[in-house]
């Protein structure tokens, strides 16, 4: 039995190499300068084998065998492959089968170790820091597939034996009325959110000039703001969440006008700030909000967001997409103030 010290290791790479290649991607395709729109094709391809893991209950499953590592290690090699040759029907597949993978087996570990939640975070984040360099010189993006394949044959978490505690229950406890609307914000929380990421790393390299090699360090600057959030946060109020989104929405709808590189990154690190009130929603335990409930929606929000960048993008142009995502953005503040409207007019 391999020690648990030792096994929580590969979670936190495999973590670090999934927000590497979910920044990298986007990076990636306008390296090669492909139509922008693709970059919302992929970044579904990416997020749908989150939905695929669920869907399939992939990590559910006792497995006696270790299938799932035994298939990443191809399935790894196979996307550094892709991006080394810029391929991009092979880079699709190889992204979506990855992705399954990579999420297949964090959760078998996370079934088999405690994991520290502030660790997991600062490793996704340093993914997305490091993407831009790593992405472009992608011989390193082989070597790390090959380190992430070494570590978790040598510390494979403990299949056979997922803990299905906490957040997995099946129970049939009845939610109460207000516990759609949160559902609700939850998908257009996300929607907004995937819907324009990943195209600000288009507006830092086409509009500024920004190199795209710094293109993950400055995608970061939000991501501080969702992190100021999640340290501050430590109790579920109503104001946060609608003041934040609506603070956010008109940070977003600024973006797109925005004509100074520095006016776009503290705007974006404001869009980060307003967004990461999010974070109530971790202690709307009144409400009885299972994490695995919320988990559906977030999924679905990761997955359409994109697909509606993309339809905006064949329809209009790239700052509309920003105008809508804003749009959806405020919606989501009304959304979750809605059982109160309700309530003071019944």
């Amino acid at each position: 039995m391999s020690d648990s010290r030792y096994t929580v290791i590969p979670h936190y790479l495999l973590t670090f190499f999934a927000g590497m290649v979910e920044l990298g991607v986007p990076i990636l395709l306008l390296y090669h300068n492909t139509p922008i729109w693709l970059i919302g094709l992929f970044a579904s391809l990416y997020h749908l084998g989150y939905v695929i893991k669920d869907s399939l209950k992939l990590d559910d499953k006792n497995w006696h065998t270790p299938f799932p590592m035994v298939l990443l290690a191809p399935s790894l090699l196979l996307l550094a492959s892709s991006m080394i040759l810029g391929n991009m029907w092979l880079l699709g597949v190889s992204l979506l089968s990855s992705n399954t993978l990579i999420q297949t087996v964090r959760s078998l570990y996370k079934n088999s170790v405690r994991i520290n939640s502030s660790v997991k975070n600062i490793s996704r984040i340093l993914g997305f820091a490091a993407a831009g360099i790593t992405t472009l010189y992608s011989f390193t993006i082989a070597i790390l597939a090959i380190a992430i394949c070494f570590l978790v044959s040598t510390f494979p978490p403990t299949v056979g034996k997922v803990n299905k505690s906490g957040n997995r229950s099946r129970g049939q406890e009845s939610e109460p009325s207000e516990a759609k609307y949160l559902l609700l914000f939850e998908f257009l929380h996300h929607t907004h959110y995937f819907m324009y990421c990943y195209f600000l790393i288009y507006l830092l390299s086409v509009k500024f000039n920004s190199s795209l090699e710094l293109a993950g360090i400055l995608f970061v600057i939000g991501w501080i703001g969702y992190g100021i959030d999640a340290a501050l946060i430590h109790t579920f109020r109503l104001s946060y969440p609608v003041l934040g989104h609506i603070v956010s929405s008109v940070s977003i709808v600024l973006i797109a006008v925005a004509d100074k590189l520095e006016y776009t990154l503290l705007l974006w690190f404001l869009t980060g700030v307003g967004g990461g009130t999010a974070f109530v929603l971790d202690f709307a335990t009144s409400l009885k909000l299972k994490r695995s409930r919320r988990e559906v929606y977030e999924n679905l929000g990761h997955v359409i967001g994109p697909l509606m960048a993309v339809l905006v993008i064949l329809l209009s142009n790239i700052e509309h997409v920003f105008v809508v995502a804003g749009l959806i953005c405020c919606l989501a503040a009304f959304v979750i103030a809605l059982p109160k409207i309700i309530y003071s007019f019944s």
